[in-house]
């Protein structure tokens, strides 16, 4: 994500806790365009859970060998980049 030109934002805050998002206000964003994929932490993370609710049956789940990388070194930090999380993918209503 940090190597393009899209804009990433946590949902949920610094701590996750946040209850910012909606789910409301997360269809409108998909809908417009505005927002599209979703990384969840293997424990649903600390957001809102009607929101991960949401994401859960609305989205389809990324097979992580499009998204994230092998490495041979377990004690790299690529090694636990994505450990443990899921990456969803909005494609309109379905």
């Amino acid at each position: 994500m940090l190597n393009t030109d899209y804009a990433v934002m946590a949902m949920g805050g610094f701590s996750g806790t946040d209850p910012a998002l909606t789910v409301e206000r997360l269809e409108k964003m998909t809908e417009k365009g505005e927002v599209k994929y979703f990384l969840l932490s293997g424990n649903g993370g600390r957001q809102s859970e009607t929101v991960n609710t949401w994401i859960l049956e609305n989205c389809e789940k990324v097979p992580s060998s499009e998204w994230n990388s092998e490495t041979t070194e377990e004690t790299s930090d690529e090694a636990s980049i994505g450990r443990g999380q899921t990456l969803y993918v909005y494609q309109g209503n379905q």
